[in-house]
């Protein structure tokens, strides 16, 4: 896909208009029941959307990032920069992503948000792949981490720590989408390499399942959206 198709490749048969991507948002953390509610339908409609796309040569490409809100930035700006910042701007930051009882901590970082993220969308990619309602044909997500999977414990992928006990918590995104391939083409069937590849992937999703705690300091509900 070429998003100067006709300039740069000359409308090549070889390539596609960068135009065919139906490429689907969501929200962002900062309103997170909308954002869930939004994925379950994306990945409950997935199969739907790939075959009408399919008529058309599209690519369905779903959004799972997050960015930063303009008035977190102002607020960690003051912090950062403000000596004389008044001690409400970090608890008004913390209270507008919505989350319940996180009312002190304001993320710093992008990394902070994208990781906040993760943890409410394990939620979402979980079900979609236990429910069988499939996945859109890429996706694009924040904090990935070793092993194939993404970070949604509370350590920065750079090393910055904090005080929790859920510092390197992780989710098996990549596992959880080949294991999603496989099914699709091996169905129920368990015999050699379909079975191999079935047991494989499942070991491995186990190292790093859903992983759901109160902390509330966080931003992290068990029990919540």
């Amino acid at each position: 896909y070429a998003t100067d198709y006709v300039e740069f490749t000359g409308s090549s048969n070889f390539a596609l208009d960068g135009k065919l991507v139906d490429n689907q948002l969501g929200s962002s953390v900062d309103e997170e029941e909308s954002a869930i509610a939004s994925e379950r339908a994306a990945f409950q409609g997935s199969a739907a959307t790939k075959a009408s796309d399919k008529k058309e040569r599209k690519l369905f490409l779903r959004s799972m990032a997050t960015s930063s809100p303009g008035w977190q930035v102002e607020a960690m700006a003051d912090i950062t920069f403000n000596p004389l910042h008044s001690d409400d701007v970090a608890s008004d930051c913390a209270k507008q992503f919505g989350i319940p009882n996180m009312t002190e901590w304001c993320p710093p970082t992008l990394q902070d948000i994208g990781q906040l993220a993760n943890y409410y969308k394990q939620i979402t990619l979980e079900e979609a792949y236990v429910n069988g309602w499939g996945f859109p044909n890429a996706i694009y997500i924040d904090g990935l981490d070793w092993d194939g999977t993404i970070r949604t414990g509370t350590q920065l992928l750079n090393g910055r720590k904090r005080d929790t006990d859920h510092n390197t918590d992780a989710y098996a995104y990549a596992d959880t989408m080949v294991a999603w391939n496989v099914q699709v083409a091996c169905g129920d069937s368990t015999d050699g390499t379909c079975g191999d590849l079935k047991t494989t992937l499942e070991t491995r999703r186990a190292k790093h399942p859903v992983a759901r705690w109160d902390d509330h300091a966080y931003g992290r509900q068990a029990s919540w959206p």
